[in-house]
Protein backbone atom coordinates (compact mmCIF):
# COMPACT_ATOMS: atom_id res chain seq x y z
CA UNK A 1 0.00 0.00 0.00
CA UNK A 2 2.65 2.22 0.65
CA UNK A 3 3.79 1.44 -2.93
CA UNK A 4 1.00 2.87 -4.03
CA UNK A 5 0.63 5.79 -1.99
CA UNK A 6 4.02 6.64 -3.43
CA UNK A 7 3.17 6.87 -7.36
CA UNK A 8 -0.17 9.25 -6.57
CA UNK A 9 1.05 12.68 -5.97
CA UNK A 10 -1.28 14.60 -3.99
CA UNK A 11 -0.99 18.18 -2.78
CA UNK A 12 -2.65 17.12 0.59
CA UNK A 13 -1.51 16.95 3.75
CA UNK A 14 0.62 14.26 5.60
CA UNK A 15 -1.76 13.22 8.09
CA UNK A 16 -5.00 13.45 5.24
CA UNK A 17 -2.62 11.06 3.33
CA UNK A 18 -1.69 8.72 6.72
CA UNK A 19 -5.36 7.98 6.83
CA UNK A 20 -6.34 6.87 3.61
CA UNK A 21 -5.07 3.03 3.77
CA UNK A 22 -7.63 2.90 6.40
CA UNK A 23 -10.31 4.17 4.48
CA UNK A 24 -9.61 1.97 1.67
CA UNK A 25 -9.72 -0.82 4.20
CA UNK A 26 -12.72 -0.09 5.22
CA UNK A 27 -14.69 0.80 2.60
CA UNK A 28 -16.88 -1.58 0.39
CA UNK A 29 -14.24 -4.19 -0.85
CA UNK A 30 -16.41 -5.21 -4.28
CA UNK A 31 -15.85 -1.02 -5.21
CA UNK A 32 -12.79 -1.74 -5.95
CA UNK A 33 -12.49 -5.92 -7.50
CA UNK A 34 -11.75 -5.63 -11.08
CA UNK A 35 -14.86 -7.20 -13.51
CA UNK A 36 -13.34 -10.59 -13.66
CA UNK A 37 -13.52 -10.94 -9.81
CA UNK A 38 -17.47 -11.90 -10.35
CA UNK A 39 -19.03 -15.12 -11.92
CA UNK A 40 -19.56 -15.25 -15.08
CA UNK A 41 -20.04 -18.00 -17.50
CA UNK A 42 -18.84 -18.45 -21.54
CA UNK A 43 -20.78 -20.72 -23.80
CA UNK A 44 -17.78 -21.10 -25.82
CA UNK A 45 -18.49 -23.39 -28.50
CA UNK A 46 -20.95 -26.56 -29.36
CA UNK A 47 -20.90 -28.56 -32.54
CA UNK A 48 -22.92 -31.12 -33.68
CA UNK A 49 -23.10 -34.00 -36.56
CA UNK A 50 -23.86 -32.62 -39.85
CA UNK A 51 -26.50 -34.66 -40.45
CA UNK A 52 -29.06 -36.36 -37.88
CA UNK A 53 -32.41 -38.81 -38.21
CA UNK A 54 -35.26 -38.04 -36.26
CA UNK A 55 -35.69 -39.95 -33.40
CA UNK A 56 -32.36 -40.64 -32.84
CA UNK A 57 -29.78 -39.82 -30.49
CA UNK A 58 -26.69 -37.75 -31.32
CA UNK A 59 -23.34 -36.47 -29.70
CA UNK A 60 -22.91 -32.99 -29.56
CA UNK A 61 -19.79 -31.87 -28.40
CA UNK A 62 -19.89 -28.88 -25.70
CA UNK A 63 -17.60 -26.53 -23.96
CA UNK A 64 -18.30 -23.79 -21.49
CA UNK A 65 -15.55 -21.96 -19.67
CA UNK A 66 -15.33 -19.80 -16.50
CA UNK A 67 -13.87 -16.25 -17.13
CA UNK A 68 -14.53 -14.66 -13.39
CA UNK A 69 -14.63 -15.65 -10.14
CA UNK A 70 -15.45 -19.73 -9.60
CA UNK A 71 -18.68 -20.36 -9.35
CA UNK A 72 -21.14 -21.53 -6.55
CA UNK A 73 -23.14 -25.07 -7.20
CA UNK A 74 -23.27 -26.66 -11.00
CA UNK A 75 -23.75 -25.01 -14.00
CA UNK A 76 -26.67 -25.87 -16.14
CA UNK A 77 -27.47 -25.64 -19.49
CA UNK A 78 -29.74 -26.76 -22.55
CA UNK A 79 -28.43 -27.83 -26.02
CA UNK A 80 -30.92 -26.94 -28.75
CA UNK A 81 -32.17 -26.92 -32.50
CA UNK A 82 -33.26 -24.09 -34.20
CA UNK A 83 -35.12 -23.28 -37.43
CA UNK A 84 -33.02 -20.37 -37.66
CA UNK A 85 -29.60 -18.50 -36.50
CA UNK A 86 -31.62 -17.23 -33.88
CA UNK A 87 -31.65 -18.84 -30.77
CA UNK A 88 -35.27 -18.26 -28.42
CA UNK A 89 -37.53 -19.81 -26.19
CA UNK A 90 -39.24 -22.02 -28.89
CA UNK A 91 -36.27 -23.87 -30.09
CA UNK A 92 -36.57 -27.55 -29.03
CA UNK A 93 -34.47 -28.62 -26.30
CA UNK A 94 -32.81 -32.02 -26.96
CA UNK A 95 -30.74 -32.08 -24.07
CA UNK A 96 -29.76 -30.36 -20.39
CA UNK A 97 -27.10 -31.49 -18.45
CA UNK A 98 -25.53 -30.25 -15.30
CA UNK A 99 -21.31 -29.72 -14.82
CA UNK A 100 -19.27 -28.20 -11.91
CA UNK A 101 -16.51 -28.40 -13.90
CA UNK A 102 -15.56 -26.61 -17.12
CA UNK A 103 -14.29 -27.29 -20.21
CA UNK A 104 -15.05 -29.17 -23.63
CA UNK A 105 -17.30 -32.47 -23.06
CA UNK A 106 -19.48 -34.52 -25.20
CA UNK A 107 -23.64 -34.76 -24.58
CA UNK A 108 -26.00 -36.89 -25.90
CA UNK A 109 -28.66 -35.36 -27.35
CA UNK A 110 -31.81 -36.38 -28.88
CA UNK A 111 -33.62 -35.68 -31.81
CA UNK A 112 -37.19 -35.74 -31.53
CA UNK A 113 -39.55 -38.15 -33.15
CA UNK A 114 -41.78 -35.68 -34.54
CA UNK A 115 -38.98 -33.18 -35.91
CA UNK A 116 -39.40 -32.01 -39.84
CA UNK A 117 -36.71 -32.68 -42.18
CA UNK A 118 -34.82 -29.79 -43.04
CA UNK A 119 -31.98 -27.96 -41.99
CA UNK A 120 -31.47 -26.49 -37.94
CA UNK A 121 -28.79 -25.60 -36.04
CA UNK A 122 -27.28 -26.29 -32.61
CA UNK A 123 -27.43 -24.15 -29.85
CA UNK A 124 -25.91 -24.05 -26.53
CA UNK A 125 -27.75 -22.03 -23.94
CA UNK A 126 -26.17 -21.75 -20.44
CA UNK A 127 -28.71 -20.90 -17.35
CA UNK A 128 -27.23 -17.38 -15.92
CA UNK A 129 -26.01 -18.32 -12.05
CA UNK A 130 -26.21 -16.23 -9.29
CA UNK A 131 -24.76 -12.92 -9.23
CA UNK A 132 -23.93 -13.25 -12.47
CA UNK A 133 -23.87 -10.02 -14.06
CA UNK A 134 -22.44 -10.26 -17.76
CA UNK A 135 -25.48 -12.61 -20.06
CA UNK A 136 -24.86 -11.53 -23.34
CA UNK A 137 -21.94 -15.03 -23.90
CA UNK A 138 -24.47 -17.26 -22.32
CA UNK A 139 -25.94 -18.41 -25.69
CA UNK A 140 -23.71 -19.48 -28.91
CA UNK A 141 -25.14 -20.99 -32.27
CA UNK A 142 -23.61 -24.29 -33.49
CA UNK A 143 -23.75 -25.47 -37.05
CA UNK A 144 -25.96 -26.14 -39.67
CA UNK A 145 -27.54 -29.99 -39.07
CA UNK A 146 -29.77 -32.02 -42.22
CA UNK A 147 -32.83 -33.28 -40.48
CA UNK A 148 -33.38 -36.79 -42.02
CA UNK A 149 -35.76 -39.28 -42.26
CA UNK A 150 -35.44 -43.08 -43.10
CA UNK A 151 -38.18 -45.23 -44.53
CA UNK A 152 -38.28 -48.69 -45.14
CA UNK A 153 -40.03 -50.11 -48.38
CA UNK A 154 -39.24 -53.12 -50.60
CA UNK A 155 -39.48 -52.56 -54.18
CA UNK A 156 -42.38 -55.06 -54.69
CA UNK A 157 -43.85 -55.94 -51.48
CA UNK A 158 -46.39 -59.04 -52.98
CA UNK A 159 -46.21 -62.17 -51.57
CA UNK A 160 -43.40 -63.99 -52.98
CA UNK A 161 -44.23 -67.97 -54.18
CA UNK A 162 -41.24 -69.83 -55.83
CA UNK A 163 -42.13 -73.45 -57.91
CA UNK A 164 -39.96 -76.11 -58.41
CA UNK A 165 -40.49 -79.51 -59.52
CA UNK A 166 -38.94 -82.69 -56.90
CA UNK A 167 -37.00 -83.50 -60.16
CA UNK A 168 -35.24 -79.98 -60.59
CA UNK A 169 -31.31 -80.45 -59.93
CA UNK A 170 -30.14 -77.10 -58.47
CA UNK A 171 -31.01 -74.68 -56.24
CA UNK A 172 -32.81 -71.52 -57.07
CA UNK A 173 -32.14 -67.81 -56.09
CA UNK A 174 -34.30 -64.70 -56.15
CA UNK A 175 -33.45 -60.76 -55.26
CA UNK A 176 -35.57 -58.61 -53.32
CA UNK A 177 -34.87 -54.90 -53.81
CA UNK A 178 -34.82 -52.78 -50.03
CA UNK A 179 -35.44 -49.16 -50.42
CA UNK A 180 -35.32 -46.35 -48.97
CA UNK A 181 -37.87 -43.81 -49.38
CA UNK A 182 -36.92 -41.08 -46.50
CA UNK A 183 -34.88 -38.04 -46.94
CA UNK A 184 -32.28 -38.08 -50.07
CA UNK A 185 -29.16 -38.50 -48.35
CA UNK A 186 -30.04 -40.65 -45.40
CA UNK A 187 -28.48 -43.85 -44.57
CA UNK A 188 -30.95 -46.63 -43.77
CA UNK A 189 -29.29 -49.67 -42.55
CA UNK A 190 -31.67 -52.52 -42.13
CA UNK A 191 -31.55 -56.40 -40.94
CA UNK A 192 -33.43 -59.00 -42.44
CA UNK A 193 -34.63 -62.15 -40.57
CA UNK A 194 -36.96 -65.18 -40.79
CA UNK A 195 -39.95 -65.21 -38.24
CA UNK A 196 -40.70 -68.73 -38.49
CA UNK A 197 -37.94 -71.75 -39.14
CA UNK A 198 -37.21 -71.84 -42.70
CA UNK A 199 -34.49 -74.21 -43.17
CA UNK A 200 -34.90 -74.47 -46.69
CA UNK A 201 -34.11 -70.87 -47.37
CA UNK A 202 -30.48 -69.00 -46.85
CA UNK A 203 -30.38 -64.81 -46.95
CA UNK A 204 -27.57 -63.13 -48.09
CA UNK A 205 -26.51 -60.39 -46.56
CA UNK A 206 -28.73 -60.46 -43.41
CA UNK A 207 -28.05 -56.99 -43.03
CA UNK A 208 -27.83 -53.97 -45.57
CA UNK A 209 -27.84 -50.09 -46.09
CA UNK A 210 -29.47 -48.04 -49.06
CA UNK A 211 -29.47 -44.44 -49.40
CA UNK A 212 -32.18 -42.38 -49.66
CA UNK A 213 -32.44 -40.94 -53.31
CA UNK A 214 -30.61 -43.86 -54.58
CA UNK A 215 -30.77 -47.22 -55.96
CA UNK A 216 -32.04 -49.40 -53.42
CA UNK A 217 -29.69 -52.87 -52.15
CA UNK A 218 -30.75 -56.19 -53.43
CA UNK A 219 -30.94 -59.31 -50.83
CA UNK A 220 -30.24 -63.24 -52.49
CA UNK A 221 -32.46 -65.69 -51.08
CA UNK A 222 -31.90 -68.92 -51.72
CA UNK A 223 -34.02 -72.00 -52.11
CA UNK A 224 -33.62 -75.54 -51.66
CA UNK A 225 -35.24 -78.05 -52.08
CA UNK A 226 -33.07 -80.79 -51.67
CA UNK A 227 -35.22 -83.62 -49.12
CA UNK A 228 -38.48 -81.88 -49.56
CA UNK A 229 -41.39 -84.02 -49.88
CA UNK A 230 -44.03 -82.47 -52.73
CA UNK A 231 -46.14 -79.72 -50.66
CA UNK A 232 -45.98 -76.02 -49.61
CA UNK A 233 -43.35 -74.97 -47.16
CA UNK A 234 -44.02 -71.16 -45.83
CA UNK A 235 -42.49 -68.69 -43.66
CA UNK A 236 -42.24 -64.67 -43.19
CA UNK A 237 -39.25 -62.68 -43.59
CA UNK A 238 -39.45 -59.59 -41.21
CA UNK A 239 -36.75 -56.49 -43.49
CA UNK A 240 -36.39 -54.10 -40.16
CA UNK A 241 -34.73 -50.71 -39.95
CA UNK A 242 -31.99 -50.90 -37.23
CA UNK A 243 -32.45 -47.26 -35.97
CA UNK A 244 -36.47 -47.67 -35.77
CA UNK A 245 -37.71 -50.66 -34.81
CA UNK A 246 -40.99 -49.69 -36.17
CA UNK A 247 -40.29 -48.95 -39.19
CA UNK A 248 -40.42 -52.67 -41.12
CA UNK A 249 -41.73 -54.77 -44.02
CA UNK A 250 -43.06 -58.28 -43.95
CA UNK A 251 -42.70 -60.62 -46.88
CA UNK A 252 -44.66 -63.58 -46.68
CA UNK A 253 -42.32 -66.22 -48.57
CA UNK A 254 -43.74 -69.69 -50.13
CA UNK A 255 -41.55 -72.57 -51.56
CA UNK A 256 -43.73 -75.21 -53.11
CA UNK A 257 -42.36 -78.35 -54.67
CA UNK A 258 -44.98 -79.39 -57.24
CA UNK A 259 -46.84 -78.46 -60.18
CA UNK A 260 -47.10 -74.71 -60.77
CA UNK A 261 -50.56 -73.43 -60.10
CA UNK A 262 -51.72 -69.26 -60.15
CA UNK A 263 -54.74 -67.61 -59.28
CA UNK A 264 -55.74 -65.09 -61.67
CA UNK A 265 -54.24 -61.76 -60.39
CA UNK A 266 -50.65 -63.14 -59.58
CA UNK A 267 -47.82 -61.82 -61.68
CA UNK A 268 -45.77 -64.53 -63.09
CA UNK A 269 -42.21 -64.54 -63.69
CA UNK A 270 -40.16 -67.07 -65.57
CA UNK A 271 -37.34 -67.54 -68.41
CA UNK A 272 -36.94 -70.07 -71.54
CA UNK A 273 -33.55 -70.68 -71.29
CA UNK A 274 -33.68 -73.07 -74.88
CA UNK A 275 -35.39 -72.70 -77.98
CA UNK A 276 -38.35 -75.01 -78.10
CA UNK A 277 -38.13 -75.68 -74.05
CA UNK A 278 -41.46 -74.63 -72.25
CA UNK A 279 -43.01 -73.49 -68.70
CA UNK A 280 -46.65 -74.25 -67.72
CA UNK A 281 -48.87 -73.66 -64.98
CA UNK A 282 -52.17 -74.86 -63.82
CA UNK A 283 -55.38 -72.28 -62.56
CA UNK A 284 -59.36 -72.67 -61.70
CA UNK A 285 -61.03 -71.50 -64.67
CA UNK A 286 -65.31 -70.74 -65.13
CA UNK A 287 -67.00 -71.04 -68.51
CA UNK A 288 -67.61 -67.40 -69.24
CA UNK A 289 -64.51 -66.06 -67.59
CA UNK A 290 -62.27 -63.48 -69.36
CA UNK A 291 -58.47 -64.09 -68.42
CA UNK A 292 -56.29 -61.13 -68.76
CA UNK A 293 -52.65 -61.31 -69.43
CA UNK A 294 -50.34 -58.66 -69.88
CA UNK A 295 -46.73 -60.10 -71.24
CA UNK A 296 -43.54 -58.26 -71.36
CA UNK A 297 -39.85 -59.14 -71.94
CA UNK A 298 -37.03 -58.44 -69.36
CA UNK A 299 -34.48 -60.64 -71.19
CA UNK A 300 -33.40 -62.06 -74.48
CA UNK A 301 -35.16 -61.73 -77.51
CA UNK A 302 -38.03 -64.24 -76.09
CA UNK A 303 -41.29 -63.26 -78.08
CA UNK A 304 -43.92 -65.37 -75.62
CA UNK A 305 -46.64 -67.11 -76.76
CA UNK A 306 -49.35 -68.73 -74.68
CA UNK A 307 -50.96 -71.74 -75.30
CA UNK A 308 -54.47 -71.92 -73.23
CA UNK A 309 -55.48 -76.01 -72.62
CA UNK A 310 -58.83 -76.35 -71.38
CA UNK A 311 -59.94 -79.23 -68.67
CA UNK A 312 -59.91 -82.35 -71.15
CA UNK A 313 -56.37 -81.05 -72.46
CA UNK A 314 -57.27 -79.75 -75.79
CA UNK A 315 -56.05 -76.34 -76.92
CA UNK A 316 -58.61 -73.69 -76.52
CA UNK A 317 -56.44 -70.48 -77.56
CA UNK A 318 -53.32 -69.25 -78.54
CA UNK A 319 -51.71 -65.72 -77.44
CA UNK A 320 -48.93 -64.43 -79.14
CA UNK A 321 -47.17 -61.29 -77.99
CA UNK A 322 -44.06 -59.73 -79.85
CA UNK A 323 -40.45 -59.10 -78.20
CA UNK A 324 -41.20 -56.07 -75.56
CA UNK A 325 -39.68 -54.73 -72.45
CA UNK A 326 -43.28 -52.72 -72.33
CA UNK A 327 -46.25 -54.33 -71.21
CA UNK A 328 -48.43 -55.38 -74.30
CA UNK A 329 -52.27 -56.73 -73.16
CA UNK A 330 -54.90 -60.03 -74.49
CA UNK A 331 -57.82 -61.36 -73.19
CA UNK A 332 -59.94 -64.51 -74.12
CA UNK A 333 -62.88 -65.70 -72.56
CA UNK A 334 -63.01 -69.74 -71.76
CA UNK A 335 -65.27 -72.41 -72.47
CA UNK A 336 -65.47 -74.35 -69.68
CA UNK A 337 -65.08 -75.10 -66.26
CA UNK A 338 -62.48 -76.62 -64.66
CA UNK A 339 -58.54 -77.13 -64.40
CA UNK A 340 -57.03 -75.08 -67.25
CA UNK A 341 -53.23 -75.12 -67.76
CA UNK A 342 -51.19 -72.21 -69.56
CA UNK A 343 -48.05 -73.29 -71.26
CA UNK A 344 -45.62 -70.84 -72.35
CA UNK A 345 -43.00 -70.88 -74.82
CA UNK A 346 -40.49 -68.59 -77.51
CA UNK A 347 -42.30 -67.90 -80.45
CA UNK A 348 -39.60 -69.00 -83.57
CA UNK A 349 -37.48 -70.79 -81.25
CA UNK A 350 -36.55 -67.16 -79.13
CA UNK A 351 -35.73 -67.20 -75.54
CA UNK A 352 -35.08 -65.18 -72.38
CA UNK A 353 -36.99 -63.64 -69.52
CA UNK A 354 -40.44 -62.81 -69.38
CA UNK A 355 -43.10 -61.38 -66.61
CA UNK A 356 -46.79 -62.14 -66.80
CA UNK A 357 -49.24 -60.38 -64.77
CA UNK A 358 -52.74 -62.24 -64.81
CA UNK A 359 -56.31 -60.95 -64.34
CA UNK A 360 -59.57 -61.94 -64.46
CA UNK A 361 -63.67 -60.99 -64.93
CA UNK A 362 -66.16 -63.30 -63.44
CA UNK A 363 -69.21 -64.32 -65.64
CA UNK A 364 -72.56 -63.06 -64.49
CA UNK A 365 -73.80 -66.45 -62.88
CA UNK A 366 -70.53 -66.33 -60.94
CA UNK A 367 -71.64 -62.77 -58.92
CA UNK A 368 -73.93 -61.47 -56.62
CA UNK A 369 -77.83 -61.33 -58.08
CA UNK A 370 -81.58 -61.36 -57.58
CA UNK A 371 -83.12 -64.22 -60.14
CA UNK A 372 -87.23 -64.76 -60.44
CA UNK A 373 -87.36 -68.36 -60.57
CA UNK A 374 -90.22 -70.16 -62.22
CA UNK A 375 -91.46 -73.90 -63.03
CA UNK A 376 -90.25 -75.46 -65.75
CA UNK A 377 -91.98 -77.47 -68.91
CA UNK A 378 -92.60 -80.04 -66.39
CA UNK A 379 -93.75 -77.58 -63.72
CA UNK A 380 -93.03 -78.72 -60.73
CA UNK A 381 -89.74 -76.94 -60.18
CA UNK A 382 -87.48 -74.25 -61.26
CA UNK A 383 -83.49 -74.79 -61.85
CA UNK A 384 -81.44 -71.66 -61.02
CA UNK A 385 -77.54 -72.18 -62.03
CA UNK A 386 -74.51 -70.34 -60.28
CA UNK A 387 -70.89 -70.54 -61.38
CA UNK A 388 -68.59 -70.95 -58.54
CA UNK A 389 -64.75 -71.38 -57.97
CA UNK A 390 -63.28 -74.00 -55.68
CA UNK A 391 -63.01 -71.91 -52.10
CA UNK A 392 -66.10 -70.06 -52.32
CA UNK A 393 -68.87 -69.54 -50.02
CA UNK A 394 -72.25 -69.27 -50.81
CA UNK A 395 -75.20 -67.22 -49.44
CA UNK A 396 -78.89 -67.17 -50.69
CA UNK A 397 -82.09 -66.59 -50.05
CA UNK A 398 -85.62 -67.92 -51.08
CA UNK A 399 -88.70 -66.49 -50.50
CA UNK A 400 -91.72 -67.24 -52.37
CA UNK A 401 -94.57 -64.65 -53.71
CA UNK A 402 -97.71 -64.43 -52.36
CA UNK A 403 -99.43 -66.71 -55.22
CA UNK A 404 -96.83 -69.86 -54.68
CA UNK A 405 -98.96 -73.02 -53.44
CA UNK A 406 -95.92 -74.50 -51.63
CA UNK A 407 -94.77 -76.40 -49.38
CA UNK A 408 -91.20 -74.80 -50.39
CA UNK A 409 -88.89 -77.40 -50.97
CA UNK A 410 -85.36 -77.04 -51.96
CA UNK A 411 -82.11 -78.98 -53.26
CA UNK A 412 -78.84 -77.80 -54.56
CA UNK A 413 -77.15 -79.76 -57.26
CA UNK A 414 -73.21 -80.16 -57.84
CA UNK A 415 -71.15 -80.15 -60.97
CA UNK A 416 -71.05 -83.78 -60.73
CA UNK A 417 -74.77 -84.38 -60.70
CA UNK A 418 -75.55 -85.15 -56.89
CA UNK A 419 -76.73 -83.59 -54.17
CA UNK A 420 -75.12 -81.00 -51.75
CA UNK A 421 -77.13 -81.84 -48.31
CA UNK A 422 -77.42 -78.37 -47.08
CA UNK A 423 -79.84 -78.72 -44.31
CA UNK A 424 -77.02 -77.79 -41.73
CA UNK A 425 -76.61 -74.37 -43.68
CA UNK A 426 -80.24 -73.73 -43.77
CA UNK A 427 -82.52 -71.65 -41.43
CA UNK A 428 -86.39 -70.27 -42.02
CA UNK A 429 -86.87 -66.86 -43.63
CA UNK A 430 -89.60 -64.59 -41.25
CA UNK A 431 -91.10 -63.79 -44.93
CA UNK A 432 -91.79 -67.61 -44.98
CA UNK A 433 -88.90 -68.43 -47.15
CA UNK A 434 -85.08 -69.95 -46.53
CA UNK A 435 -81.52 -68.52 -46.00
CA UNK A 436 -78.67 -70.11 -46.57
CA UNK A 437 -75.29 -69.03 -45.07
CA UNK A 438 -72.01 -70.33 -44.93
CA UNK A 439 -72.24 -73.11 -47.60
CA UNK A 440 -68.43 -73.73 -48.78
CA UNK A 441 -67.41 -74.55 -51.58
CA UNK A 442 -64.68 -77.46 -52.17
CA UNK A 443 -65.73 -78.29 -56.47
CA UNK A 444 -65.38 -75.24 -58.92
CA UNK A 445 -68.01 -75.09 -61.64
CA UNK A 446 -71.82 -75.19 -62.24
CA UNK A 447 -74.08 -75.38 -59.56
CA UNK A 448 -78.10 -75.55 -59.43
CA UNK A 449 -80.43 -74.19 -56.98
CA UNK A 450 -83.35 -76.42 -57.34
CA UNK A 451 -86.99 -75.24 -55.73
CA UNK A 452 -90.20 -76.91 -55.84
CA UNK A 453 -93.23 -76.97 -54.83
CA UNK A 454 -95.18 -75.03 -57.41
CA UNK A 455 -98.70 -75.61 -58.01
CA UNK A 456 -101.10 -74.38 -61.13
CA UNK A 457 -102.11 -71.32 -60.02
CA UNK A 458 -100.97 -68.48 -62.54
CA UNK A 459 -97.53 -66.28 -61.61
CA UNK A 460 -96.26 -68.67 -59.14
CA UNK A 461 -92.45 -68.03 -58.83
CA UNK A 462 -90.05 -67.65 -55.88
CA UNK A 463 -87.12 -64.25 -55.63
CA UNK A 464 -83.51 -65.32 -55.30
CA UNK A 465 -81.01 -63.14 -53.07
CA UNK A 466 -78.09 -65.01 -54.33
CA UNK A 467 -74.07 -64.18 -52.90
CA UNK A 468 -71.32 -66.11 -53.86
CA UNK A 469 -68.27 -65.03 -52.05
CA UNK A 470 -65.47 -66.10 -54.63
CA UNK A 471 -62.26 -65.79 -53.87
CA UNK A 472 -60.38 -62.86 -54.68
CA UNK A 473 -58.13 -62.34 -57.24
CA UNK A 474 -54.36 -63.14 -56.68
CA UNK A 475 -52.10 -60.98 -56.02
CA UNK A 476 -48.66 -63.02 -55.46
CA UNK A 477 -45.34 -63.20 -57.18
CA UNK A 478 -44.48 -66.63 -58.46
CA UNK A 479 -41.63 -67.24 -60.29
CA UNK A 480 -41.65 -70.32 -62.56
CA UNK A 481 -38.31 -72.36 -62.69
Amino acid sequence: MNQMTSMIHFPWRRSFLGAMPLLLLTGPICSLCPVWAQVDLEARSIQGPGMAHVGRPVLVRVEIASLGAPPFGEATARIVISQDELLDAGDPVVATFQDSTFGPRGVVAEIPPQQAEGLVYFGLLVTPMPGEIVTSNNRRLGNPCSIVRTDLCLDDPAPLELFVRPTDPEPQSLDVTVQNAGSPGSLLVFTVEALAPAPFLTIWPPTGFAVGGSPGSSILLSFDHSGLAPGSYLTTLRFENFLDPADFEDLPVRLTVGEPWFHPGDRLIGRIEESGATDQVGFDALDGMVLRISARTTRGNLQPTIEILDPSGEREAVLRFRNSSRSIQRAVRLRHSGSYQLRIKGGGGSTGSYRLLTGRKLPGKAQNRSVKARPGPDGSSAATPILLLPGSVLDFRVRPNARFSGPLGLLFETPAGSFYDIAGFTAPDPEGGLVISGLPITLGGRYVIRTSGFGTRAGEAVRLKIRPHQPPPGGDKLYLR
